[in-house]
């Protein structure tokens, strides 16, 4: 019922017609520009992930019109491992996260730390009051019924993951990430914008 009466809106595609197409931009911060983030938000009061959902639903917002707030979602991660018995460290690679989705109405011009304020205190409550557990039950609904997890914006949080162990002589280079297969219903001529951080 709640997600009926207050549906988030998606970005619509740039180019014309049906079908739309997966584009990937990359923003590479050296170690001094994360430092330097990380302490800008801790200033703050917020979450890294709460600061960066913030501007991308700002961005999000930019490209929808109208002068009025207009509801968006934001989708985040919730890690299990920790909360798994035995605990996981988060060093593992392992599939154990549930999400959570937090729809809000969103200024044309947000302020984005208030905005990653609200953010950062609601997921953060959200999980001190077990709601991810109740979005895990969710889950198997979700393809008949897409609206429960509309996002407006997907913002995974990969966070601090090290380097695998290389062989003698091996370098990595680079690392890329490609949504090879997130086709949000095409059909419809929009789509959430996602960001792998």
């Amino acid at each position: 019922v709640m997600v009926r009466s207050n549906p988030v809106d998606l970005v619509p595609y740039d180019g014309p017609g049906v079908g739309g197409r997966i584009e990937v931009r990359r923003l590479l911060l050296d170690a001094e520009r994360t430092t330097a983030l990380r302490a800008f938000a801790r200033a703050a009061g917020v979450s890294v992930h709460g600061l960066i959902s913030a501007a991308l639903l700002s961005v999000a917002r930019s490209r929808l019109c109208g002068d009025g707030p207009r509801v968006l979602g934001c989708l985040s991660p919730v890690d299990l491992r920790s909360r798994l018995v035995p605990p996981v460290p988060p060093t593992e690679m392992v599939a154990a996260v549930a999400t959570h989705l937090h729809a809000l109405p969103v200024e044309p011009d947000p302020e984005p730390v208030a905005l990653a304020r609200e953010l950062t205190a609601h997921l953060r409550e959200a999980i001190a009051r077990g709601e991810h557990f109740q979005d895990m039950r969710i889950t198997p609904e979700v393809p008949g019924h897409p609206a429960l997890q509309a996002a407006t914006v997907i913002a995974t949080n990969m966070g601090a993951v090290p380097g695998p162990r290389l062989p003698h002589g091996l370098e990595i280079t680079d690392v890329r990430l490609v949504p090879g297969r997130e086709h949000y219903f095409p059909q419809a001529g929009r789509s959430p914008l996602m960001a792998c951080v």
